[in-house]
């Protein structure tokens, strides 16, 4: 869609640019304000996206800076990966190697079997447990009241969830 207007809005110019019929010139300028508005609501919608995903709280004298947002995602999103891992004296650099290294770790880890002495000694040993009162306190639907409650006690610029988004956006909700 954006390459199709970039491409539309080239060709008006250059109508309007060869053109000497004034009333075509008018119709062309007239389209080319709306293709220009279009074109500018996907860029500042894109730009709204890697803002939100960037974490960036605001864009620097009202530039469209949409290719240092880019790089940054995209660097964040590096930093999240594995890019190398060790396994028994092997470097592994491909993601799906590192990732079955990974399952094979855990999986060897959690496949050791528990004596049924340990199982019972884990589950008693330091766990409070709720009384009558609390556990139906705890019950039923949340109200808007304790959710609004819940976020107002919520630190601003902080990303709670694994959306990226903050607080702040849902204050403003």
């Amino acid at each position: 869609m954006e390459s199709k207007l970039i491409s539309d809005i080239s060709k008006l110019q250059k109508e309007i640019a060869n053109s000497s019929d004034q009333e075509q010139i008018e119709q062309h300028k007239h389209s080319l304000v709306e293709k220009e508005k279009s074109l500018n609501e996907i860029i500042d919608t894109r730009i709204k996206g890697i803002l939100i995903r960037a974490k960036a709280e605001q864009i620097e004298f009202d530039g469209k800076n949409s290719k240092y947002f880019a790089n940054l995602e995209k660097k964040k999103s590096e930093q999240k990966l594995i890019s190398k891992l060790n396994v028994n004296g092997n470097m592994l650099t491909n993601q799906s190697d590192i990732r079955q290294a990974q399952y094979n770790f855990y999986k060897s880890l959690y496949d050791e079997k528990l004596t049924q002495e340990s199982n019972i000694n884990f589950f008693n040993d330091n766990i409070n447990k709720l009384n009558n009162d609390e556990k139906n306190i705890c019950e039923g639907m949340l109200t808007d009241y304790e959710c609004g409650i819940a976020l107002k006690e919520m630190n601003n610029s902080k990303s709670h969830g694994s959306d990226g988004i903050t607080t702040e956006f849902y204050k403003t909700v």
